[in-house]
């Protein structure tokens, strides 16, 4: 399925399909994909399993400047790896065209889910911008529902769901739940990057499958996920993926740049808002008093 999204979003954003892997049997360009039989699958699994070796962490540099369509970004902090290319540039363009009504609404939706999902994230020790993968999943919608059958905001399918802890039946369907669905994206992700070391292959893997990029990346020996959409292996929706995660990101942090709204949390006694758009709680003068006794 190419671009496959929930029914809700049709004629938006070009959602993708979710932690799903490709079908068997779906054509890219003029072959195949996804004909492996279970014992290749295995044996690409294995070559990229971490259980032997620690997973090294991926250093995210940070740019000094961002200029995208003549627009120097004010907010350029990021900890998911940022590569501005025509491909990100190709979603950026969309995002702030034609599908601009629909990535208000989603960027209304973040308001809520964004300040909720990051804590959890950040539980796992996970770059807190993976966040933004939620946003092109679902469009936060926790209805949001593929053709796949992939559900919720994370849009897990019925099996990888099960996979990670979620009940899935016919009386309650945890994928739902935005917390429980985000705790297993969570160790799913984790698990990913503990597998190909790269959060742009973790994340595109989220969405075709670890075995379909574990194959990629040996077929054509390297663990650039740029590199490897410059061949046709790899669904246009999962070459597309990261692209409009970095899009999004890019554009959610820097929304008044763009034209958007600005953000229209009201934070509460006691905390702020941070310059990415995150509530923060603020340290009182009593409890920094309080902290200074403690340490002497």
């Amino acid at each position: 399925m190419r671009d496959t999204f929930t029914v809700i979003f049709l004629s938006g954003l070009g959602l993708s399909m979710g932690c799903a892997s490709t079908p068997k049997g779906v054509t890219v360009g003029d072959q195949v994909a996804d004909a492996a039989s279970s014992a290749e699958r295995g044996t690409d699994l294995r070559e990229f399993s971490a259980r032997d070796s620690a997973p090294r962490l991926q250093s995210v540099v940070q740019p000094d400047e961002i200029i995208i369509k003549g627009v120097k970004l004010k907010h350029t902090k990021f900890d998911f790896p940022i590569t501005v290319n025509s491909g990100v540039e190709k979603w950026i363009d969309y995002f702030t065209g034609k599908g601009r009504k629909h990535f208000v609404k989603y960027l209304e939706r973040s308001e809520h889910f964004i300040p909720y999902i990051r804590p959890l994230l950040r539980q796992y020790g996970l770059p807190e911008d993976l966040v933004y993968l939620a946003m092109i999943e679902s469009g936060f919608n926790n209805h949001a529902r593929s053709f796949a059958k992939a559900v919720g905001p994370w849009q897990f399918i019925p099996a990888t769901g099960k996979r990670y802890g979620l009940a899935v039946n016919w009386w309650v369907d945890e994928r739902r739940d935005t917390r429980k669905s985000t705790l297993s994206a969570a160790q799913y992700l984790k698990d990913l990057y503990g597998m190909f070391h790269s959060w742009e292959l973790a994340a595109a893997s989220y969405n075709a499958g670890e075995a379909k990029l574990a194959r990629a990346v040996r077929r054509y020996g390297t663990a650039d996920f740029w590199a490897l959409t410059r061949h046709r292996f790899l669904r246009p929706e999962t070459r597309d993926y990261v692209p409009k995660i970095i899009a999004a990101a890019l554009l959610a942090k820097n929304r008044t740049q763009f034209g958007f709204p600005p953000s229209q949390i009201n934070p509460g006694k006691g905390e702020a808002i941070a310059p990415d758009g995150e509530v923060v709680k603020l340290e009182s003068d009593s409890t920094q008093s309080s902290t200074s006794a403690q340490s002497e």
